[in-house]
């Protein structure tokens, strides 16, 4: 033996199971696992440094204290009722906010543990995605997209899923279906005098609004009410006015818009002729309508001659659309003040 290993105070196996109350197998394991390196096999047996003992313990009681608060996984895995792998799963995915690395081995807190399992159990009590597309007869990316939307306010996020209560889902399918406010395809088709088949074709058409729900459309009592006042504008004046009333008009424009709607009328009263010809000059007005909408910044009793030279040259104007616009200019000038003062002329059409 070396002198400094002379030195040390030695003990055998039997003597340290016996000071320190460990099973002599338990102290083999460690001598075999390279805990005590400094252990030598004398003619007495194994002996090794007391010290060594000593250290492992310490460190054992260091872990211990270090533990504290902590779970192992198998004690993990028992609680939750998964498998180890499950549980390391777990683990890796983030999906325990507090744990711990531990001579190869994970331990969690038992502050993230308990929120795991409360978790886990409101989960229990709720609908994953899967369940709620079945229940709307819609795909799982459907209800992702409502979740997205805020259309469906989810109750928690559990595995990667999003888990959401009976009432929430009730909720979602009262707001969607109000049968004060919707109608079957058939209930419409009795009220116009149509098939099923022929309301279908509006729908895809966009005549009404309408919603899906468990694979059924469902027409809204304001669509089918409005289309009926459609059916009752029997003159393009009328059309005229159901159409207009439909523009989001913004403030700036107010004015124009309500000079433009006399003037429209006036014109469409003044025509006389046939009924494809009249749809026509309808479809014009309203999209000249669309137009002073869309470009014109301000009222045009405030737009400069400058101004609306810019404004017809444009090039969304057709020709047609231009006369439209110029007559529409002169009309104002003879019925309110004006900074437009120049004259326009009507644009000729080409001879073919």
């Amino acid at each position: 033996m070396s002198s400094d290993f002379a030195s040390e105070k030695l003990i055998s196996v039997q003597e340290a199971a016996k000071k320190f109350g460990i099973a002599d197998w338990a102290i083999r394991v460690l001598i075999r696992n390279g805990k005590i390196p400094s252990a030598k096999r004398t003619k007495i047996g194994l002996v090794f440094p007391e010290e060594e003992l000593v250290r492992i313990r310490l460190e054992e009681e260091q872990n211990k204290a270090a533990l504290v608060g902590y779970r192992s996984m198998d004690e993990a895995c028992k609680e939750l009722n998964l498998s180890l792998d499950q549980v390391s799963h777990l683990i890796r995915k983030g999906h325990f906010s507090d744990v711990k690395k531990l001579k190869s081995k994970w331990y969690i807190s038992d502050e993230s543990f308990a929120k795991f399992k409360a978790d886990k159990l409101r989960a229990e009590k709720l609908l994953n995605t899967q369940e709620v597309a079945k229940r709307l007869r819609v795909s799982r990316s459907q209800v992702q997209q409502l979740i997205s939307d805020g259309k469906i306010v989810p109750e928690l996020k559990f595995l990667w899923n999003w888990m959401i209560s009976e009432d929430e889902l009730k909720r979602y399918e009262d707001s969607i279906l109000d049968r004060t406010k919707y109608l079957t395809l058939e209930e419409v088709g009795n009220e116009l005098s149509k098939s099923v088949d022929q309301i279908r074709v509006m729908i895809r058409n966009g005549t009404f609004d309408y919603v899906e729900y468990k694979r059924k459309y469902y027409v809204s009592l304001e669509s089918l009410n409005d289309y009926k006042s459609l059916l009752e504008a029997k003159t393009f004046p009328e059309r005229f006015e159901y159409y207009f009333n439909k523009f989001q008009i913004p403030t700036r424009l107010k004015q124009t818009l309500d000079l433009y709607r006399d003037f429209a009328l006036l014109k469409l009263n003044a025509h006389k002729q046939s009924e494809e010809r009249m749809k026509a000059i309808l479809r014009k007005y309203l999209k000249v309508a669309e137009i002073i909408i869309r470009l014109f910044p301000r009222e045009i009793q405030k737009i400069t001659d400058k101004e609306m030279e810019l404004l017809l040259k444009d090039d969304i104007f057709l020709p047609s659309d231009l006369n439209v616009l110029v007559t529409f200019i002169s009309y104002c000038q003879a019925n309110t003040e004006c900074r437009v003062k120049k004259t326009y002329t009507l644009v000729k059409k080409k001879n073919r």
